[in-house]
């Protein structure tokens, strides 16, 4: 039983030993060889996984790049892409391509910047246009304004400048633009028209075309202007010496017809002439749309408008002596708005 049993042992390990041979003893260079080839597939395997990582990474980065530039949030940016894994850096820079004519291909911020420029010059265009539009209006109604014309009158600023050409503009400008503040504010305008013996005659005329054309653009051409002169007043007001009476008298009639002549200013008793200090304020008129021509003979021609006040001044102050001065230059202001000089024709 003994021998039987190592002869059968004897037997196995042999058989036992053969088949680890054959695992590990020729096959064992192919074995490293299989191992050698799986290693260097999983490198290859592996190598060619990280390039496709990179690579779908870099069209995912470049494609929302791409996207932001499109919304024109950062167009015509240099573009860089950043690996995650930090070993090495992409960059491009895309040009952007602009098609003129068809402006629906361009970058979102561009097509913002042209529609931004273009509204900013045409801005600047219609600006332009509505200035000259302006001005254009505002020099019409500044020449109307300097020469008023009344449709309902057949007189007129350019005919009275035909019948008395020898008169300078100044007069003109002053009687036209007064009378269209007076209707324009509800104030009343005044007038001092100083002139010399030889210009007597002309005055006279002159005067009455103007009151003429004052009563047309005030009130109506049927009516006549209201004259007052010292030779009236004191055959109408004998013994009066209270302004009111003048007033009261004249300022009904001066509500129709808006225009009153007074000749001769510096003979007017000085009693009489405070009535002018309410006629003719602008502050509280009792008459807001009047105008009051006054005429003043004088010696000498002053070339200055300040010299020809203080000429007017001093005249009035030496007839009206008996006013106070706290009265006086009140008054004066009131009349003497701008003195005109009227020459002989």
């Amino acid at each position: 039983m003994t021998g039987s049993s190592a002869k059968k042992s004897k037997s196995k390990s042999p058989s036992g030993c053969k088949k680890l041979q054959s695992a590990s003893s020729s096959p064992e260079v192919n074995s490293h060889d299989y191992f050698t080839r799986e290693v260097e597939r999983f490198e290859d395997f592996s190598n060619s996984e990280k390039c496709t990582r990179r690579r779908i990474v870099s069209e995912s980065k470049e494609r929302k790049q791409n996207e932001k530039c499109e919304t024109g949030r950062f167009p015509g940016r240099r573009r860089s892409i950043h690996l995650t894994n930090g070993e090495e850096e992409f960059s491009q820079k895309r040009p952007i391509q602009i098609n003129p004519v068809n402006e629906a291909s361009l970058p979102c911020a561009i097509q913002e910047e042209k529609k931004i420029n273009s509204s900013r010059i045409n801005g600047v265009g219609y600006t332009f246009i509505i200035g000259i539009c302006l001005v254009l209006l505002f020099s019409t109604l500044m020449a109307s304004n300097i020469y008023p014309d009344n449709s309902e009158s057949n007189v007129t600023i350019d005919l009275l400048k035909q019948k008395f050409p020898k008169q300078k503009d100044l007069l003109w400008k002053a009687v036209a633009s007064g009378l269209n503040d007076t209707v324009r504010f509800q104030q009343p305008s005044s007038y001092i028209l100083l002139y010399q013996a030889e210009a007597g005659d002309t005055v006279k005329k002159l005067i009455k075309e103007l009151s003429h054309y004052a009563v047309c653009y005030l009130s109506n051409c049927n009516n006549i202007p209201i004259e007052l002169n010292r030779n009236i007043l004191n055959s109408k007001f004998v013994g009066v010496s209270d302004y009111g009476v003048i007033i009261s008298q004249y300022k009904k009639d001066l509500e129709d017809v808006g225009v009153m002549v007074i000749e001769n200013l510096d003979e007017m008793p000085e009693n009489y002439a405070l009535a002018f200090h309410s006629f003719c304020d602008k502050i509280s008129p009792l008459v807001q749309k009047s105008a009051f021509f006054f005429t003043i003979k004088v010696d000498k021609v002053e070339e200055s408008q300040i010299h020809d006040l203080r000429k007017v001044e001093k005249l009035l102050k030496e007839k009206w002596h008996n006013i106070e001065d706290d009265i006086f230059h009140p008054l004066f202001t009131r009349l003497s708005e701008m003195p005109i000089w009227i020459y002989p024709e």
